[in-house]
């Protein structure tokens, strides 16, 4: 999730191209998914993408955001319109890149092979037909599986340094406990070697996995908390 300043200004701007861009009958719908991925770190990517970065949008609202898959930072979406649907990849620094029509499948290999398809035809039996594809749920949703700020899926654990990871120790939030310059024996983190000593001792211990319920009442995506903080 974006910082609601910086949300509110993409919003505003996406709005103007929602209204040069697509015709009056669609209007209602495309700012209808406007407002819902409003606030949401990727939705307010694609959108974008969507209205000013496909080579033509033929004037046709946004009507679904499907996330087909994702490995690391990179996010494998679909977008729907009315009569057509897109491949799209976007990373976690919000870079966008057309992939091309969903009817075509995912053919290079390089990325077939980083996302786990042996081929063209192993990504079209894991995605069929995306009727059947839940839409994409906002990473700021509490319905979301996703970490709000290293984007990593609910049983996974996190980026180290992710401002949202619980200390094995005493189960607060580790970027806010003590628990880490106790167990450096240090008062501050202050070079990349006692960072690795801390993820090393962190994964001795255990870390703990992202889990839905850690989302609501720790910083969104964006924050300036990319370290454990001193």
């Amino acid at each position: 999730m974006l910082r609601e300043q910086e949300a509110t200004a993409e919003r505003e701007e996406i709005a103007l191209y929602i209204r040069y861009g697509v015709v009056e009958d669609e209007l209602p719908q495309a700012l209808e998914i406007l407002e819902r991925y409003g606030s949401d770190f990727f939705g307010l990517t694609l959108l974008r993408f969507y209205y000013t970065g496909l080579p033509d949008p033929h004037g046709e609202a946004l009507r679904r955001i499907v996330l087909i898959t994702h490995r690391e930072d990179l996010f494998l979406f679909a977008l729907s319109s009315s009569n057509y649907t897109y491949l799209c990849l976007v990373d976690s620094q919000q870079q966008a890149v057309w992939l091309g029509e969903f009817s075509s499948g995912v053919v290079d290999p390089e990325l077939l092979d980083f996302f786990g398809f042996k081929d063209v035809e192993a990504f079209r039996a894991f995605c069929p037909d995306l009727s059947i594809c839940p839409d994409y749920q906002p990473i700021s949703s509490a319905a979301s599986e996703y970490c709000p700020s290293c984007f990593v899926k609910a049983g996974e654990v996190h980026h180290f340094g992710c401002p949202v990871e619980i200390c094995p120790w005493c189960d607060a939030q580790l970027s806010h406990c003590a628990c880490r310059f106790e167990h450096l024996g240090v008062e501050a983190l202050d070079d990349e070697e006692q960072l690795e000593q801390l993820e090393q001792l962190l994964n001795a211990k255990g870390r703990i996995p992202f889990a839905r319920e850690h989302a609501p009442s720790f910083p969104a995506a964006g924050s300036d908390d990319s370290e454990p903080a001193d």
